[in-house]
């Protein structure tokens, strides 16, 4: 891609996941806000973490800049989404997004801090960003209810409405805690392709190729009895 883009490539599944580790508390964490669902931030603030860097300005920077790609992708990213056949018989996914970085950029002067969280693994912060949304942000009921596995009920059954699509997108945690939510994040909007479109099919493997505009993260969990992050994307219709 070209200065103006930006592409980044997530793999994730039960055979290959992008791996990482740390400790970190199990439970709900920061996310952005759909409709009037409870215990979200509202539609204009957004969570990002940054692993540890060579200062703490340069992990708060790091995380600016993730939530200005977290709003760049929800304005318009093109997502490739890949599924095949894993090696042991489980499933292989792969998630490509691509944004244009020139608008994230410009985002960078509309952000305020609301909260900054510092630990050994690195830099968490949760951000708004001023001035008037555009986004259409469309009435989901999402249920929070834990399961026996501990796990939200939305991570085995995303909500559905004719007013929307929605995903979920995990990654297991063996490195960086810090980078496991974003791709997380990742996963979940290349997950969302499936609902909305076909494949193109190539001997075990089917693509999905589609531009996305509207595209969010509604929902973020950690569990950490199965070392995995889960994240629920959300496309307005």
């Amino acid at each position: 891609m070209n200065g103006t883009r930006a592409a980044i490539a997530v793999f994730g599944a039960s055979v290959l996941a992008l791996a990482f580790s740390g400790c970190m508390s199990s439970g709900r964490y920061p996310s952005a806000d759909i409709g009037e669902a409870k215990d979200t931030l509202s539609a204009d603030t957004y969570f990002a973490s940054a692993p540890s860097g060579a200062s703490r300005e340069k992990e708060l920077s790091d995380c600016l800049m993730r939530v200005a790609g977290q709003v760049s992708m929800r304005e318009r990213v093109e997502v490739r989404y890949t599924v095949s056949a894993g090696v042991s018989g489980g499933t292989m996914v792969r998630s490509e997004l691509g944004y244009d970085q020139d608008y994230s950029v410009n985002l960078l002067d509309r952000m305020k801090v609301l909260d900054v969280s510092q630990t050994g693994n690195g830099t968490a912060a949760v951000v708004r960003i001023t001035g008037k949304s555009s986004f259409k942000v469309p009435r989901v009921s999402i249920d929070d209810g834990l399961g026996k596995d501990g796990l939200p009920a939305w991570v085995s059954k995303p909500p559905k409405g004719n007013g929307f699509a929605a995903a979920v997108g995990s990654v297991r945690v063996s490195a960086s805690p810090a980078s496991a939510p974003g791709y997380a994040d990742m996963n979940a909007i290349g997950a969302l392709l499936p609902e909305i479109s076909e494949p193109t099919v190539s001997g075990s493997s089917k693509t999905y190729s589609m531009t996305l505009h509207g595209a969010f993260i509604a929902r973020r969990w950690y569990s950490p009895g199965d070392n995995l992050y889960y994240s629920l994307a959300v496309l307005p219709r």
